[in-house]
């Protein structure tokens, strides 16, 4: 392993740092400097210098939204840098994403300076990625294998599919990625993955299997790895090879994590070989209310139980949101406190006031409650439309607010991991079941659709669509009643050519009949109905409402989309996921109902606990203005317990 200075540089380079530099500095005049720098006035010193000068070590920061968390790990590590109490060449700041990296690293060099500390120390310390530095050692063990980008992995991930499934849209490819993902970071058995995320995909645990492990083999044929393979080579080597172990142990000496809450299983216990050997400078800083990704192998476990079992980490809190004014803090902090795994802090605002606007639509359908937000969003200045994210729980819920921005011509931008039309599964298939209808095809051909639409396995659905046709009515098997449904939707097609009443049967009525084979997609089949029909009353001119007026305005609309992901202005859209992190000063919740927060009430306690989670993030995204979307009597179960004496309108 080479690093940027080697111990003996470092030695030397101490002793050609200035009289000033070497001097070591006391907290107070630590804290004087600062104060006269922009950013860090507001700060609660006497909460903060204790973490900053904490000797004792290893040390866990639990804290709040908006706690400035990481600040406070940079103004502990200059601290630390500026009386030379750490090592900089054996120092290493880990995070998550490669921009927060970049901008760990931007902000401690800002920071290093206001404090006259000689660039040549800070910029000997290691900032980067989970997976960027667990790669340094898996090359230093002789694994030189390419490292993929994430579209040549979804490549190979569709290839993997070829003769077992045919995926339906870039929503189904997403999921299996993401499923993947969850079988290397949790380090659970392939089986036990499947069955606790039976929902996520309609493939059989058998085709799951594998086109996972024809992917697997296409990696390994070509001599790539993905993400995912860094950090499961890593962990196997360690395993195997004791000397590697070693040295891993020996690479820093000064270990700080930030956002410690979201480490995955496999991520810990590769970090435990870091953190062996003694005298070790380590701290992790977190928020165990913000833990939300076990869906990819995060344990929340990790900073609530795991740091202080195996290492016996101090633990220390930050309470002060300097981030939401007090409204929306006391209005949210009623819910997050009712979960049983979490450490108790006592959720203070630094900052007074905040409104908060609850908007309830007439009904549940997305639309409707798209529909809701025009006059929010129209009385909103221009200025303040660059300053407002709409939330929402999945990435589906965004057409129908891209829609209804569209049809008000308000500019937007969309994350990335937001859907287009055509990357639905659901909208694709109605659009698939209407084009079967008009084109006349034969029940054997519609197999495609259906299988998508339920879950069907090809054969099996070729095999009812064969005998389908020699069957009385009343004896239709329960399997075939939807394709059999199919075949009256298109024969009633042939005899009056009723387009509207083909897209109305096709997505409400074809939906409900899906819902009783499988709930979820039925509910989406009947919402892509919904969708069309706003379409066509808003987005087609033609006095003549047909096949080819609706492919023409579902192309230009899903443009607009994909032009929208690399917008500069508008309205921030992106899931509660993505949001993680950021705030504005209004945030919109779009579809906080009993169907989205959380989307199943029934499910297990540690899923439900972080549900409750993902709802305390996405209101504390809101600076000023916090304004949620439900519908009549259907509001979401962590919406109840939210505190509404803070609310203005209800």
């Amino acid at each position: 392993m080479n690093f940027t200075l080697e111990e003996k540089e470092f030695i030397d380079l101490m002793a050609d740092v200035n009289k000033e530099n070497n001097t070591k500095i006391s907290l107070k005049k630590y804290r004087e400097i600062l104060e006269k720098k922009q950013g860090y006035e507001i700060f609660n010193w006497e909460v903060i210098s204790d973490i900053i000068a904490y000797k004792d070590s290893p040390l866990c920061v639990i804290s709040c939204a908006g706690s400035g968390k990481t600040t406070v790990l940079l103004l502990r590590l200059a601290y630390k840098l500026r009386n030379n109490e750490i090592n900089p060449a054996k120092t290493a700041v880990f995070s998550f994403l490669k921009s927060d990296a970049e901008k760990l690293r931007s902000e401690f060099t800002k920071l290093c300076s206001k404090l006259n500390i000689n660039s040549a120390m800070y910029n000997a310390i290691r900032f980067g990625t989970v997976h960027s530095v667990f790669l340094e050692v898996l090359r230093y063990a002789g694994v030189n294998w390419e490292i993929i980008s994430e579209s040549k992995r979804m490549g190979l991930i569709r290839s993997a599919t070829k003769g077992i499934t045919v995926l339906k849209s870039q929503e189904e490819l997403v999921n299996l990625s993401t499923l993947f993902t969850l079988f290397s970071n949790s380090l659970k058995p392939i089986n036990q993955v499947l069955l606790e995320n039976e929902s996520s995909l309609d493939l059989l645990p058998n085709e799951v299997i594998a086109i996972y492990e024809r992917f697997t083999d296409l990696k390994s044929n070509l001599k790539v790895l993905d993400f995912d393979d860094i950090q499961t080579y890593l962990y196997r080597g360690l395993l195997a090879n004791e000397n590697l172990s070693k040295y891993i142990s020996k690479l820093y000496t000064s270990l700080y994590i930030d956002e410690c809450q979201d480490l995955s299983t496999i991520q810990y216990e590769v970090l435990k070989h870091y953190f062996k050997g003694d005298n070790k400078d380590l701290f992790a800083i977190g928020d165990d209310d913000q833990a939300i990704y076990s869906w990819r192998g995060g344990d929340v476990d990790i900073i609530t139980k795991k740091f202080q079992e195996d290492f016996g980490f101090t633990v220390k809190k930050l309470e002060y949101n300097y981030r939401c004014k007090s409204n929306i803090v006391n209005f949210v902090k009623k819910s997050i406190v009712k979960n049983k795994v979490r450490f108790e802090k006592e959720l203070k605002a630094y900052s007074t006031g905040g409104k908060i606007n609850i908007i309830s639509a007439k009904s549940m359908s997305l639309l409707d409650m798209a529909t809701a937000l025009e006059d929010e969003i129209n009385s909103l200045s221009l200025k303040e439309q660059n300053n407002t994210a709409i939330l929402m729980r999945i990435n589906r819920h965004a057409i129908p607010i891209m829609l209804v921005l569209l049809k008000n011509k308000i500019s937007f931008i969309t994350s990335s991991d937001l859907m287009t039309l055509t990357a639905d599964k659901a909208f694709c298939s109605v659009l698939d079941l209407i084009k079967m209808c008009t084109n006349s095809k034969t029940l054997a051909e519609c197999g495609g659709v259906l299988k998508s639409i339920l879950g069907y396995r090809a054969d099996k659905i070729k095999t009812i669509a064969e005998k389908l046709l020699d069957l009385d009515e009343n004896d239709v098997r329960l399997l075939a009643e939807p394709l059999y449904y199919f075949h009256s939707l298109a024969k009633q097609y042939k005899v009056d050519k009723d387009f509207d009443a083909l897209v109305f049967n096709a997505c409400t009525q074809f939906g409900s009949l899906v819902y009783d084979y499988n709930k979820l997609y039925g509910e989406a089949i009947i919402y892509a109905g919904n969708c069309i029909d706003y379409i066509r009353k808003y987005f087609i001119t033609e006095d003549k409402y047909n096949l080819a007026s609706l492919n023409e305005a579902i192309s230009m609309i899903n443009d607009e989309m994909i032009l929208c992901k690399n917008a500069k202005t508008g309205v921030i859209l992106s899931t509660v996921h993505s949001a993680k992190g950021k705030g504005w000063d209004n945030v919109i919740l779009f579809a906080d109902t009993e169907k989205s927060f959380p989307p199943d009430s029934m499910c297990a306690v540690a899923i439900y606990e972080e549900e409750r989670r993902l709802h305390y993030v996405a209101c504390t995204r809101a600076v000023e203005n916090l304004t949620i979307v439900t519908a009549d009597n259907n509001m979401g179960d962590f919406l109840k317990e939210c505190d509404f004496s803070c609310v203005e309108e209800v």
